[in-house]
């Protein structure tokens, strides 16, 4: 039983290490494509950084449920980086 209690935080966790990546590269996708160069490099940074942290995450994985919890937080982090690229630079 005490197994559970740490099922949903380590989930959490894969949710906002998706979002996060996604949110950043929707965020720079914008940025490059308007020429922000100081906001390029750094969240280019701040992508590698999320990247590194990220890699072996699927080799440690033992369910498809992770991986459905990545992707989601990954799909909602394209949404807000969207949202946050548009409310720094406008529509």
């Amino acid at each position: 039983m005490p197994k559970e209690r740490h099922v949903i935080p380590a989930r959490l966790i894969l949710f906002a290490r998706g979002f996060s990546l996604v949110t950043l590269v929707s965020l720079n996708t914008f940025q490059l494509a308007h020429a922000h160069y100081v906001g390029a490099f750094i969240v280019g940074f701040l992508i590698s950084a999320v990247w590194w942290q990220n890699t072996g995450m699927s080799a440690r994985s033992t369910s498809k449920i992770d991986g459905v919890c990545y992707a989601l937080g990954s799909a909602t982090g394209a949404v807000c980086g969207l949202a946050v690229a548009q409310s720094f630079y406008g529509p």
